[in-house]
Parts: structure tokens; sequence; C-alpha cells
């Protein structure tokens, strides 16, 4: 039925080609075999050249030449016609000779078709009727089919060879012409023009076994033009949507007119595979629709750069369930970035072009520090060691690249770190954090390991080029985390878009700051078995440590009771040392047993029992007093041991600092310091001072300095601050 017209066929915009053989002939006659020849001639001034040509009866010539100053001239059987353009109907076999003498130096385009028939059909046939179908011309393998020099499907064979499957004949301005072709679905068709003497109606129909479906009428006009080398090359590409059979009509609108064309099958492209290896670039091509399968590697993304003709695409995604895009054109040369939805495993590529695709496609690493996923942008919340596995987990003294791709919504990095130690050990561990850092901050995050509950944390502090972040931690799993400031305006577009990646770097430096325990190891099997024989009697051993407890929490109490009772306890130390009652060794120990029995004694308690300080600086949020000790309660003898006492009334400290400044002559240096806190140079680091907080430390400075100064700074609820003693201690000359 005509007008049915819901199937079958797609049709394309004509593409102008400018493809031609390039022969060269002189002086010579040349056999002009092939029933169509196209070739180009460089003339030279003066030169004649000469093609012969065998010719059969019931046929037609055709003669076409362009040039700008040249004469030509056909012999057929002794007759000689001049003209660029000839057309001769043969009754009888004949030799004829084609002879072009070129009146400059130029390009001559010479296009000649000899033995010319064909036998179309006058009338259209039914659905049903039974019809002898033209041979079509069928390009089988793919990878053949393509002109690379313009990615375009054209496989017509010029260069002097002859052109398979070419069509050619003459229309009358009253009578119709058909040509019909079996046609197969998925088929792509390239419809090319060659030859024409004047304008042609061209009609598309598609039948199958019940109904006709017409395509709109189009008109082919010829065209002799030098910047195009003067060809008749109009390229049509059909598509075919299920089987049957093609018919083409043709009407010219002369009383005669002439015509000459190719039309070429290409059958239909399978799905394939795309390779594994998409770490190094790959070229695709192919035409019609197709559909490519490949696996998704986690945090990658693909990169498809287009060649010279746009087409269009979808993905799908292979997820547990399939997530479909909205087609997309890509443009000529355009290159497009196409990113997973989150816990992709692998995607199809869904092509479709009337012409060719033909691109490149590359991978794109997104994968952040260790190169094996995307770090997590959330803080973990289950036992750490259980699903370290999980989380990306980067070492101690290693440097990492990351960065923070914004075209899937990552504005945040987490990354565990494991710290090797004994128990009850103490590290020092820092990050710096370096690259685009304008619009990130760092954190850390101390961990309790048995807990899995955040014991401190620290944030980073960012300079023009770098975020440093550090933290004292003990051993086991934490966590550091880089995210970006504002991360509602760092994505505003839509999933998937281009939007720049900020890229950074992380390294690290790690120091130990105690020890702790040396770990216990299993016994071996004797030793298992004479633990089993003996277990009793250990159990009544046991008894003894809630002995020793009971009489150390004695001796505790009566220290301290000791302590209220003695109001000046570090002059009534320095007299026993001065009467001989107690030794160097033994006094100091008892000074050293004193500072963990203060920490149960409120400050004002504390402070009143040491005694009269030798400088204090005292405000509504801090307090903060010195002792200047006799030398002989120093570790070694030879420095000078002080005593200071910090209490935080209000406020957390974090960062602090306590600094032995002498403000003439050489500074003084720490020597040594108990409790175990970390001291370089003049500084000790006492790091945290909750509010409420207790802390007193006793140091040995050396130096030679007249006066000594002792300062506290850091960091008072976030904001940088300091609290210098604002007297002296004069130091006495040895």
């Amino acid at each position: 039925m005509e007008g049915a017209g819901h199937r079958a066929i797609l049709m394309v915009g004509f593409l102008l080609s400018m493809t031609f053989v390039i022969g060269h002939a002189e002086g010579q006659a040349i056999d002009v075999l092939e029933r169509h020849s196209l070739f180009e001639i460089q003339g030279l001034d003066g030169a004649e050249y000469k093609f012969s040509m065998e010719l059969e009866k019931d046929t037609t010539t055709i003669v076409d030449i362009i040039c700008s100053s040249c004469s030509v001239q056909v012999e057929i059987n002794g007759t000689t016609t001049q003209g660029a353009s000839q057309i001769h109907e043969l009754s009888e076999d004949s030799s004829g000779l084609l002879i072009i003498q070129s009146n400059e130096k130029q390009p001559i385009i010479v296009q000649v078709l000899v033995n010319i028939q064909h036998h179309g059909h006058s009338v259209r046939p039914a659905p049903t009727d039974e019809v002898q179908h033209e041979i079509m011309n069928v390009c089988d393998i793919q990878d053949t089919c393509f002109q690379s020099s313009d990615q375009s499907l054209r496989n017509i064979q010029y260069f002097n060879q002859e052109v398979v499957n070419l069509y050619a004949g003459k229309t009358f301005e009253d009578l119709n012409d058909y040509l019909i072709f079996e046609v197969q679905e998925g088929m792509t068709i390239e419809w090319n023009w060659h030859f024409l003497t004047g304008d042609i109606t061209t009609s598309v129909f598609f039948q199958d076994e019940t109904e006709t479906q017409i395509l709109s009428p189009m008109t082919i006009k010829p065209s002799h033009d030098l910047s195009n080398l003067g060809l008749v090359h109009e390229t049509m590409y059909l598509q075919t949507q299920e089987s049957g059979r093609l018919i083409l009509k043709f009407q010219g609108t002369n009383p005669i007119d002439y015509f000459a064309f190719t039309f070429i099958m290409y059958t239909k492209m399978e799905a394939s595979t795309m390779p594994s290896e998409l770490i190094h670039q790959n070229s695709i091509v192919g035409h019609g629709q197709q559909q490519i399968a490949f696996d998704w590697p986690s945090a990658h993304a693909l990169r498809i750069q287009n060649g010279a003709h746009e087409f269009d695409f979808d993905m799908t995604y292979f997820a547990g369930i399939d997530i479909q895009e909205n087609q997309t054109t890509i443009q000529p040369f355009e290159a497009v970035t196409v990113f997973p939805y989150p816990n992709t495993t692998a995607g199809k590529l869904n092509l479709q072009s009337l012409q060719t695709f033909s691109f490149h496609v590359s991978i794109i690493d997104y994968t952040d520090a260790t190169g094996i996923r995307d770090a997590q942008g959330y803080l973990p919340s289950a036992n750490l060691s259980s699903i370290s596995s999980e989380w990306v987990l980067i070492q101690i003294n290693e440097a990492y690249a990351s960065q923070l791709t914004l075209s899937v919504f990552d504005t945040s990095d987490t990354y565990l770190f494991y710290i090797e130690g004994w128990e009850e050990s103490i590290h020092f561990i820092e990050f710096k954090i370096e690259g685009n850092i304008g619009p990130l901050v760092a954190q850390i995050w101390d961990i309790d390991q048995s807990t899995y509950e955040t014991i401190s944390t620290h944030n980073g502090v960012k300079t023009s080029s770098e975020i440093k972040v550090g933290q004292q931690v003990g051993r086991g799993y934490h966590i550091l985390q880089v995210r970006h400031q504002n991360p509602q305006n760092a994505t505003p577009t839509e999933y998937g878009a281009s939007v720049p990646s900020i890229h950074y770097t992380i390294t690290s430096t790690y120091n130990l700051i105690d020890e702790g325990e040396e770990p216990w190891f299993p016994p071996d099997d004797n030793a298992k078995m004479w633990g089993e024989i003996v277990r009793w009697f250990l159990g009544f051993v046991l008894i003894v440590p809630a002995l020793v407890l009971a009489i150390s929490w004695k001796r505790n109490k009566r220290l301290t009771n000791e302590i209220l009772s003695k109001k000046d306890r570090l002059r009534w130390l320095k007299t026993q040392l001065d009467v001989g009652t107690s030794t160097r060794s033994s006094t100091r120990k008892t000074l050293l047993r004193s500072l963990a029995a203060f920490q149960s004694l409120t400050w004002h308690e504390g402070t009143t029992s040491w005694g009269t300080p030798s400088i204090q600086h005292t405000t509504d949020g801090l307090e903060i007093m010195v002792w200047e000790l006799d030398q002989r309660l120093s570790k070694d003898g030879t420095g000078i041991p002080l005593l200071i006492g910090l209490y935080a009334k209000e406020g957390t400290w974090d960062l602090a600092v306590i600094r032995i400044e002498a403000p003439e002559g050489a500074a003084y240096s720490i020597v040594n310091c108990t409790p175990k806190f970390l001291f370089r140079g003049e500084e000790v680091f006492i790091d945290t001072l909750t509010k409420g907080q207790l802390t007193y430390l006793q140091i040995d400075v050396q130096g030679t300095a007249k006066r000594l100064e002792v300062e506290l700074n850091g960091r008072l609820d976030g904001q940088p601050f300091a609290a210098k003693i604002p007297h002296c201690i004069e130091m006495e000359e040895e």
C-alpha cells in the first residue's frame, strides 16, 4: 500500500564528494577498457593525448571533458565530432578514438562511459509481483569498506579500475524508469551519482510482501565546476530496518536525459566487545547501528575523541540494574568524557550513524592515592581493622597523588593510616597537603582501638602553598580526611558534567614520642604444660598484686597527707639535702613521686604545698607558676632544674608549647623533661590542655644567660594565643 510509511528506510541528506582518479597519457593511444573511466591529465601546452575505445552495438558512449583551454574530438568509424561533452548512440560494433589537445599547462578531467546498456522496468511492480532484481555490490568485510582519507563509507573503486555495479541509462520526459534491488534488515546503502545530462527526479520505495512505503522524491542536478574537478558525485545514504526490496524511480526533465550511478550495500555490523586494555587508546570504526559492550573498572572514565562525522550514542550502565542515559550527539572532532555511575561494573555503548563513526576511546583514571579505588567521602563507623580492605589505606612516609573529581560529586576523600607500635606507645604523625589547596581543608581523627570512638581530632593549618595537619596518636588505625570547604558550591552541575578536578599530593612525617610497653609473647608448648599443672598455685599467687595495690594506695594516701601537712615542700627537700638526711638520688625520686601525687590535689592545695613560686602569671582563664629548684635536683646534677605548673581555668588549648627564653645572651636549651613530653631546643610540646586540667612538669635547662623567661603558646578554642609571665628568673652566676 503506497503511503503506509511506518518502517523500512531512513534517508539522509546529500554529501558532496570530490574523489577522483589521477592518470596521465601523452602522445600515444591508451585503451579505455572499463565501462567507466574517470581520471585527470596534467596537461602540457601543445601536448596531445589519445585514448582508444572498443564500442559495442546497441550501446551508448558518453565522453565528458573539463578543462579551461583545450580541444576535444572523438573519431568513431571515421566520423569525427568536436566538443568537450559528447553522447553517441551506436547501432553497430565500432572502434573509437578520443583525442585531447591541451592549449596550455592545465589539469584536464576526463570521464568516459562506454558500452552502456540498461533495461529498467517502466512500471512499478506490486508487492506480490515476482520481478528480476538488479545485482547489488555487497561489502561484507567491514574494515575494507571505508575510505580512510575522509572517513567515509565510499567504497567506489576509481583509479582506472572498472566500477562494479555501475547503473547507467536514459530517461524520457513522459516515461518512468524503475530499478529493483533485494535488501536485508540493518543494511547501510551508499548511492553515488557520477554523471547527469539534466535534472533527474528520483523517488525511493520500500516493499515487503504486503505493502509499499514511499519516500519523498528528490531532484539531482548536474555539476560542472572546476572547484570540485567537474564531477557529479552526489552521495546519499539509506538504512533499512527490515528485509524486502528497494525500488528506485527515475524521471528526467528533458525529452531525453542520460545518467550513471553506483549503488553499494554494507551489511549490518554486529555487536562487538571493546578491548579490555583501555589504558591505551583504541580506534573504533563502523556504520549504522552498533553496540559495544565492555568491562568498566572502578573510578575510570571513558574519553571519546570523535573523527570527521557526527554520530549519536547513548550509554547503558550495569550496576545491578540498567541505568539508561539519554541519547547524545557528538560533533565532528569533538571530545567528550563519560563518567560511570557508582558501583558500575560494565557498560554498553550504543552507536548510530547514517555514514560512518570513527573515534578513539581511551581511559581516564581518577582513583585516589594507591590507584585502586576512589577514596570514600564519609567517615567509617565500623571496626576499622575489619573494613580496612574497603578503604584507601595509605602508608606513612610515602607520597601519594589524589584528586577531588567534581564531575562525579567527589568533594571529600577519607583515608585510613596504620601506626605500628607497642602497647601504650605514643606517635606524632604530620601530613602535608600540596597542590591546588585553595578550596581544601584537612583533618585527622585519633581513634580508640578498642571502642573505635574518636579520642580527639585536629584541623590542618593552611599557608599559601600547603596544608599541615599533625596529631599525637597511639598504635592502630586512624583517619585522615581531605575535603572541599564548600561542597555545595563546588558541584552546581549535573552528574558527569565537565568540571575541572582538584589535584593534590599527600606526604607525611613521623616521630616516636613514647615507645610504650614491650609486648608479651605467648609461651611454647612446654610452658603451656607446666602452666596447666600449676594454674591453681598461680591462682593463689594472684592475690599478691592486690596486696601490692593496697600497699601502694596506702603509701600514696600517706604521701598526699604528708604533702598537705608541709606547706613549703620544695624548701623542705632542699633542707634534706643540706643536712645530709637524704641523697640527691632519693630526694629527686621523692620529687618525681610528688608530681604524680599532686595531680589528685586541687590547684590551690598543690601550689600552696610546693611553696612560693619564683615567677607566676594569673588571668581569669589560665595560671602558670614556675619554681626554681636546687641544682642538685636535676637529673644529672649539671642542669638548672625548674618546676612548672599549669592550670587551664577556661577553654581548651591545643598545639600548646612551653617556651624557655633568654632575653639577653645565648638561648637556653632543655635537656630533660618529666613526665615524658616531646621537647626540642627551648620548647616543650604539651599538645592539649582541657578546661580544669592541672599539669606539673619538671625540666632541666642549660644556658649561660643571666635571666630566664617562661611563656605558653598555642591555640585557645581554635584561635592563636600566647601567655607570657611578665617577670624573669634571675639566674645566679656559678
